[in-house]
């Protein structure tokens, strides 16, 4: 073969993987948009089901104010007994009420529960710098008004809303005083289960006055510099701003290479391999994006995918545990099912504390739950996590004024000593789950 030639196919060669590299990175870019594209359609997804949980539990809890409201200007002289009868009912319902007052002229004369709050006791609400904005704002516009989270004077943060009553009307109408319902601002976030990290996103939330001015921050305010999503919480005055940002940021990994096009020379022989990498990559971002939409957990399809990719990853000691709700049907068939969903949400929301957030959490049925362990040391270790699980999960959950036991069964396997491969895992778990289940079983009769 002469030298022509040689420089010609050499030439042409060049050419070829000097096309194939323009190629790849344009394909890469192209990419890494449709990724970031994704990645805030699933972001929008996951903040706007924390802010609607969060706006709901408001709008439950501060419609009570006005409920008092509409009692006083029914009776001005009712009983205090009859009035404290309404507020240990509502008390009773709402886990995010701490507390309900009266203020008469503005003076707070009655709590309920009076334990603890003694300190507001004699409290005048215009005349308290702090307060007095708030509650003039109530009396002019005739609205509810709410502040907060701020300290209270009996101590904690709590979010306070007001409602300023009058009686009569036309000419005759004269100011009463104010209903207030005092809420705890760490029991309504356990209520709406919305935590500064979850699930690779960070999320914070801050108040937003209407007519501007921050109010407070909460959970990871630096994400407000990082371009969050933002997402609102409608009060019935204002709104709060809810964040919310991957923990990596927008761009997928691997736009760093991107910045050094000389590695890819090293790379092109290695082309189909990274590409067929790449897509397991984004399949396996995809799958794991889709959730159970009542739990919030990982669907069975997706744990199954997340799962055999990390068998494969390593034959590093793993765990697999595999949990059931004893008498769930009777609680469906008891309750309701609308009941029976808020029982799965709560045992969802205790099997998760109880994990550490490299730990995998899938509703695998009904009433079932699957736990893939990243790291397991042993048999004793899977065996104290289903404990930690038990206790979490296993706490009566509180519908319609009664407390319903949620008992789980539960069975565990160890990769790679009972199995190598998920369905064997599966198989050994649930096995033992059935002998946990057998054995409560036979305490009980």
């Amino acid at each position: 073969m002469n030298m022509r030639i040689r420089i010609i196919g050499g030439f042409f060669g060049l050419f070829a993987g000097l096309a194939l590299l323009y190629n790849f990175q344009a394909i890469t870019r192209e990419e890494d948009r449709l990724q970031e594209v994704r990645l805030r359609a699933l972001a929008f997804q996951e903040g706007r089901l924390y802010a609607d949980r969060l706006e709901s539990v408001l709008s439950q809890n501060l419609t009570y104010a006005e409920f008092f409201k509409v009692l006083i200007q029914e009776n001005p002289d009712m009983p205090l007994e009859d009035l404290g009868s309404y507020a240990s009912y509502v008390l009773g319902q709402k886990q995010g009420i701490a507390s309900i007052s009266m203020a008469p002229g503005g003076v707070v004369t009655t709590i309920f529960p009076l334990k603890g709050n003694e300190a507001a006791i004699g409290h005048d609400l215009l005349q308290d710098p702090e307060r007095a904005q708030y509650a003039r704002e109530a009396m002019e516009r005739r609205i509810p008004v709410s502040q907060g989270p701020v300290e209270a004077l009996q101590g904690g943060l709590r979010i306070f809303n007001r409602s300023a009553i009058y009686l009569g009307n036309g000419t005759e109408e004269r100011f009463w005083g104010f209903s207030v319902i005092m809420m705890d601002f760490e029991t309504l976030l356990k209520e709406a289960d919305l935590i500064p990290e979850r699930d690779g996103f960070l999320f914070s939330l801050k108040g937003q006055p209407k007519e501007g001015g921050e109010d407070f921050t909460w959970g990871r305010e630096e994400i407000f510099k990082d371009e969050a999503l933002l997402l609102e919480v409608e009060l019935p005055d204002k709104y709060w701003t809810l964040g919310i940002l991957p923990e990596e940021g927008w761009e997928p990994q691997g736009n760093v290479l991107l910045r050094f096009p000389l590695v890819y020379y090293l790379l092109l022989a290695a082309i189909v391999t990274l590409a067929y990498h790449a897509a397991v990559r984004y399949q396996l971002r995809s799958l794991e994006a889709s959730r159970d939409p009542l739990t919030g957990a990982l669907n069975k399809r997706s744990f199954e995918a997340l799962v055999k990719s990390r068998l494969k990853a390593g034959k590093k000691s793993k765990g697999l545990l595999l949990l059931d709700l004893n008498d769930f049907k009777q609680i469906n068939d008891t309750y309701g099912h609308p009941a029976g969903d808020q029982v799965l949400r709560e045992t969802a929301a205790g099997i998760r504390r109880a994990l550490r957030k490299k730990d995998l959490l899938c509703r695998f049925g009904g009433d079932e739950f699957a736990v893939f362990l990243e790291e397991a040391e042993g048999r004793d270790s899977l065996e104290a996590v289903l404990r930690r699980i038990k206790e979490e999960a296993g706490t009566p959950c509180q519908l319609e004024g009664a407390l319903v036991p949620a008992f789980l069964s539960g069975g565990g396997a160890l990769y790679p000593e009972d199995g190598e491969n998920l369905e064997t895992l599966l198989e050994v778990a649930d096995q033992a789950m059935y002998q946990d289940k057998a054995g409560k079983c036979r305490k009980s009769s």
